[in-house]
């Protein structure tokens, strides 16, 4: 279906680690309808002061009925929005940056934002793969937890491992590290100043772990990491 603009109400906005939000939206059913790596472009109703909106990658969404009231799609200031009886939460993990997340971060439940999406294509992993390796830091760690999750299924059918090797500056910039780990991913850190796991950077610790792990190429092995 073809991503369409639409209102969402900020339902929650808290802060999760130094720098970093997770802020929960509420609105219209279809943007249930999202693949892992994929995102929004998030922007304010009123004024043109941030001008341009964001994009950000969506953690998580869930869709359920509302009994109790029917949740209102509209533009502000609308007189009779559409009900929904169906609605969808999605939520979304920010690193405060620059003046638009600064924005972002003081918005308090109840405030009303544009939402384009969701866009970009997802990622694609072939039904075959064994023994996966991700690799990712900072706000590039959502998608990758949302990815982790559609796996667990297969991969526990499989009999396949899924490993997810984190990096950030310090132990604060490590994002969704217990999510990961309950949906049953093996997790390595690492940190440029120490604080949690290897000290350096990922790309050292990815050299490392197929230095000593199966995954490492091998004429004799079928399995390819991803």
């Amino acid at each position: 279906m073809r991503p369409s603009e639409c209102y969402v109400e900020v339902g929650t906005n808290k802060q999760i680690a130094p720098e970093y939000f997770s802020m929960r939206l509420v609105g219209p059913a279809r943007l249930a309808r999202f693949r892992p790596g994929q995102f929004l472009m998030l922007g304010w109703t009123e004024g043109r002061d941030p001008l341009l909106p964001r994009a950000m990658s969506i953690r998580r969404v869930r869709q359920f009925t509302v009994s109790s009231f029917k949740f209102r799609v509209a533009k502000p200031q609308t007189r009779n929005p559409k009900p929904e009886t169906r609605i969808a939460e999605v939520e979304i993990l920010y690193k405060v940056c620059g003046r638009g997340t600064a924005l972002l971060a003081a918005m308090r439940p109840g405030r009303l934002l544009r939402v384009l999406g969701p866009l970009g294509n997802g990622f694609e992993v072939p039904r075959k793969a064994m023994d996966i390796v991700l690799i990712a830091g900072g706000v590039g760690v959502p998608p990758i937890a949302a990815l982790v999750e559609t796996l667990a299924d297969r991969a526990a059918a499989r009999r396949s491992a899924v490993t997810v090797l984190l990096g950030g500056r310090s132990k604060a910039d490590l994002l969704c590290v217990s999510d990961l780990r309950r949906a049953g991913a093996t997790v390595h850190v690492a940190t440029e100043d120490g604080s949690a796991g290897h000290k350096g950077l990922v790309t050292e610790l990815l050299e490392e772990f197929l230095g000593t792990s199966h995954l490492a190429p091998s004429a004799k092995s079928p399995r390819s990491p991803l």
